[in-house]
């Protein structure tokens, strides 16, 4: 069952990217064989400018929020350690230029992390991004940005579950060349998970990531 469930998340992710990039390269305006064109400005955008970013970085579990005491075990209500060790996280991300400042994308995010038991936690979320972009000096971004939408997670042999997420941050960037900026990311997330058990096991995943990032603009 568990492999099962792995292949599943695989599925869904390989689906997405291949639909992203297609989405990348099928934009008008592009020459036949050349899907990005880089934009010809530095630290300057404007509607329809669009952007593809690739991310890596680390996974942090922070603590796991109880709402209720739960039955037959030492789980008290509030604030308990996640029983994670920190991981991995990655993501792929789609996004078109609003105006200057304002970005929407889409986000297909991928982390793990390991149990005191030695289990493997994989989430995959995928969620629409929007972000607010400052511009202090000429080469620096300052983007704050909240992404919302669903956190698929599997963990041991057969738990497969489908939560919300809300995922704020903020990041710096350095745009090294007109098509080029690295930067470096800090993302905070809130997975509420319903348990099996109903509302008395249900509780509030916080978790963090910092993560580096790669992003073409065309």
């Amino acid at each position: 069952m568990r492999l099962h469930l792995h292949k599943k998340l695989l599925a869904i992710a390989v689906i997405l990217l291949l639909l992203t990039i297609g989405t990348v390269a099928g934009q008008e305006g592009n020459a036949p064989g050349e899907p990005f064109v880089p934009q010809l400005r530095i630290n300057q955008r404007s509607l329809g400018d669009q952007a593809f970013a690739i991310t890596a970085g680390l996974y942090i579990p922070l603590f796991t929020v109880l709402l209720e005491d739960w039955d037959g075990t030492n789980y008290t209500k509030g604030a308990t350690p996640p029983h994670l060790y920190p991981g991995g996280a990655g993501a792929i991300t789609y996004s078109v230029y609003l105006s200057p400042n304002w970005k929407l994308g889409l986000q297909l995010n991928g982390s793990f992390s390991q149990d005191i038991n030695g289990n493997f936690a994989y989430t995959i979320p995928i969620t629409v991004k929007a972000s607010y972009e400052f511009h202090p000096w000429s080469r620096v971004t300052i983007p704050i940005f909240i992404g919302t939408g669903i956190a698929m997670t599997s963990w041991k042999d057969d738990n497969f579950l489908v939560d919300f997420i809300l995922k704020p941050g903020v990041g710096v960037y350095f745009d090294w060349s007109y098509e080029w900026s690295f930067g470096l990311d800090f993302s905070y997330l809130f997975i509420p998970q319903a348990g099996l058990g109903g509302a008395r096991e249900s509780s509030i995943g916080n978790f963090l990531e910092i993560t580096l990032t790669a992003e073409y603009h065309f």
